[in-house]
């Protein structure tokens, strides 16, 4: 569809008469310089392993974390996990995240962090929105697995893929 604007006037030139092309978002198709955008939110806390006790003991844990990635562009956000374990908790702080993947209702990335105030961690977490369209889980879910910096002496600690006890994850 076109729409005239305007008649143009110039001295000694005539006239012409501004056009603008009206075309719906959608007929932009792929090539379009239009970005997608990939936001990921969500809060909560679940039963997670208690670092450092090989019985199976389990702990109360939060989580907090925002990543986005516009286009192609650099993944950005914070990713916050805290474990309770009596007076003592294990915190973890994203200083960076990257390798944003994104495959139905689950989101995948990773990047560096800090636990405590140590600095030279880097972790991989995956989120899942059980309510996205055709989406298997029943519950949103959440795992991160925190490495330590080369030649440290702490523990890798890993927690499975598992459902909130209370939160939501969200995927735009």
């Amino acid at each position: 569809m076109m729409k005239r604007l305007r008649i143009l006037t110039m001295a000694g030139l005539g006239s012409a008469a501004l056009m603008l092309a009206v075309v719906p978002a959608a007929a932009h198709g792929p090539n379009s310089s239009h970005k997608s955008t990939v936001l990921v939110t969500g809060r909560g806390s679940l039963l997670a392993t208690t670092p450092g006790i090989t019985t199976g003991a389990t702990s109360r844990a939060n989580f907090a974390l925002v990543v986005r990635q516009v286009g192609t562009g650099p993944v950005r956000g914070h990713t916050e996990f805290q474990i309770h374990t009596g007076l003592k908790h294990l915190t973890f702080s994203s200083t960076s995240e990257s390798n944003l993947v994104v495959t139905g209702c689950t989101v995948t990335y990773g990047g560096t962090g800090r636990m405590g105030r140590a600095r030279g961690f880097t972790f991989s977490a995956t989120a899942v929105d059980a309510k996205v369209s055709g989406c298997t889980a029943t519950k949103d879910e959440f795992a991160i697995t925190i490495t330590p910096p080369v030649g440290s002496a702490r523990a890798v600690y890993t927690l499975a893929l598992i459902a909130l006890s209370r939160g939501s994850i969200t995927l735009r």
